[in-house]
C-alpha cells in the first residue's frame, strides 16, 4: 500500500492522505524550464494515453513536491501485477520508443517502487512504505 499526504483546501488540516494499491512509483527531477513539458507528457499525456490503450489500467496520479521545485512522483496503478505483464507483451515496443523520445525530458529519475503492493494481513499495522508532502500537478 503506497500513501500520499496532499494538500486539499477545506479540510479542516488542509491535507488528506490518500492509498492505492499500485505497479509502480517513480520519482523525478526536472529542470524549471522543462516542468510545463514533463506534466504534459505525464499522467494525461503521452505516457497516459499509452497506457490507457491496456486493459487493467486504472490510471497515473502526478504529484508536485510543493517543498522542493522541479520534483515530481507518479503513481501507476494497475488493476493486477498480470495486467501489467500483458502490457509490456502487447506495448513493448511502443514504450520502448516512447520512453526514447521523452529521454532526457527530466534530469533524474528513480525507481521508489515497482511491484505488488497487496498487504499482507501482518503488513497492515506496519507505516506506508512512502508519504510526503505533495500537490497534486
Amino acid at each position: 500500500m503506497i500513501c500520499v499526504r496532499s494538500h486539499a483546501a477545506g479540510t479542516a488540516t488542509g491535507s488528506v492522505v490518500e492509498c492505492w494499491r499500485v505497479r509502480a512509483v517513480w520519482e523525478y527531477q526536472v529542470a524549471g524550464d522543462r516542468a510545463a513539458e514533463f506534466t504534459a507528457a505525464a499522467a494525461d499525456g503521452a505516457w497516459g494515453e499509452l497506457f490507457g490503450r491496456a486493459p487493467g489500467f486504472l490510471g497515473t496520479d502526478l504529484y508536485r513536491d510543493a517543498a522542493r521545485a522541479g520534483r515530481f512522483l507518479t503513481i501507476d496503478r494497475w488493476r493486477s501485477e498480470q495486467d501489467w505483464r500483458s502490457f509490456l507483451d502487447a506495448f513493448g515496443p511502443a514504450y520502448e520508443s516512447l520512453d526514447a523520445q521523452l529521454e532526457g525530458l527530466a534530469a533524474a529519475e528513480r525507481s521508489l517502487f515497482e511491484g505488488s503492493s497487496q498487504p499482507s494481513r501482518h503488513d497492515r499495522a506496519k507505516p506506508p512504505l512512502w508519504s510526503a508532502s505533495w500537490a497534486p500537478a
